[in-house]
């Protein structure tokens, strides 16, 4: 199907969405540890601004009437004045030492700059959290607006919510902001992060479930799998070079594995069952650990000896084991079909009597492993 002028101006709107969230946590990233920094306030009134009207865009295509129009136009009046609260306060108080210091003697030394603090994990939760319900609600605004959802996908919040994340207008749109705002920061990024972040984009980006379609289902499998894979490759090559990591990556790299266990894990139960829901989780865990490196900015850089830490070692290997083992199963699905997969596998039947089930269960463990 063709991208009409409508589809056009959409994806349009989303990407200049995106970028404004891009250009958000930018700031966020660079500011957040500067006392009376006033980009802090600005970002977290933008994402709140946005986040108002794209949810009053979801209420109004689920429930389209001109009362309802103009009820969401008050509210959204006054979330912005709400919302302009903490940004008008940041201001006043960043005023306040200028006019403390005119009033002191000029021989006086001049007192520190005062200001809100920004630093905290306080501040990271709230700009992940408005971040990602951002992007939630556009993908859901714009799924309705595309004439995406029907009845029985918003019946509940599980399925709204899977098809929602597991969408295009979330899955590209997430993937662009990714790569741009790792654009952003690339100055404050070590390369080799860098380089896992593209990676990361690209794999998001060629989601299987994104597109109701079997030629891009099948191309993003083994696109992305290969992909996946040569993401670890690089990953245990710089490990290979350097006994030494930033504690930083060494958090990132487990945490972004662990959620790529659970993503193809998710990927091997929609190709089976064709449910969403494990995948829109594990993508929305994806998100937060990345999130949660951007926005860190740049620290302090300590290094620690990933060979002299068995446990992250363990953890890593371990989470590197079921995603590779999923990752193949899903492509023997991908390739051959469920029904292939378990034949070929030559289970037996669960055998009567308690040594019985033990013993023939054990063997269906192995033999399906």
């Amino acid at each position: 199907m063709g991208l009409t002028p409508f589809d056009f101006v959409l994806w349009l709107v989303a990407a200049s969405m995106a970028a404004l969230i891009s250009y958000c946590l930018k700031w966020t990233a660079e500011n957040r540890r500067r006392p009376g920094s006033l980009m802090v306030p600005l970002a977290i009134f933008i994402l709140l601004m946005m986040l108002s009207m794209v949810v009053s865009a979801v209420y109004y295509f689920t429930f389209p009437s001109f009362g309802v129009f103009v009820d969401l136009a008050v509210v959204n009046m006054l979330v912005m004045g709400g919302g302009a609260l903490p940004l008008i306060f940041a201001v006043f108080r960043s005023l306040l030492p200028e006019e403390s210091i005119a009033q002191e003697p000029g021989d006086r030394p001049l007192p520190e700059p005062r200001g809100a603090s920004w630093g905290g994990t306080g501040t990271l939760v709230v700009i992940v959290a408005l971040a990602l319900l951002n992007e939630y609600f556009m993908g859901w605004a714009f799924q309705l607006a595309a004439g995406g959802f029907g009845a029985t996908v918003a019946s509940s919040f599980a399925s709204t919510f899977s098809a929602t994340v597991s969408s295009y207008w979330f899955l590209f749109t997430m993937s662009f902001e990714m790569g741009f705002t790792a654009f952003l920061l690339r100055r404050q990024i070590p390369r080799v992060l860098l380089a896992v972040v593209a990676f990361q984009a690209a794999i998001m980006f060629l989601s299987p479930p994104a597109l109701a379609s079997q030629q891009w289902a099948e191309g993003a499998v083994f696109g992305g799998s290969a992909l996946m894979v040569c993401l670890f490759v690089f990953v245990f090559e710089h490990l290979a070079r350097n006994s030494t990591v930033d504690r930083a990556f060494s958090r990132y790299l487990g945490l972004l594995i662990a959620a790529y266990a659970a993503m193809m894990a998710g990927l091997f139960l929609w190709e089976l069952s064709s449910s969403e829901l494990v995948f829109a989780v594990s993508i929305l865990a994806e998100m937060c650990v990345y999130l949660g490196l951007v926005l860190n900015g740049p620290g302090t850089v300590s290094m620690k000896s990933w060979k002299a830490d068995p446990w992250w070692v363990f953890g890593v290997l371990s989470a590197l084991f079921v995603g590779e083992f999923f990752m193949g199963e899903l492509l023997d699905v991908q390739a051959g079909g469920s029904r292939a997969l378990f034949s070929n596998a030559a289970l037996v039947p669960i055998g009567s009597g308690i040594l019985g089930s033990v013993s023939s269960a054990g063997y269906d463990f192995v033999a399906f492993f």
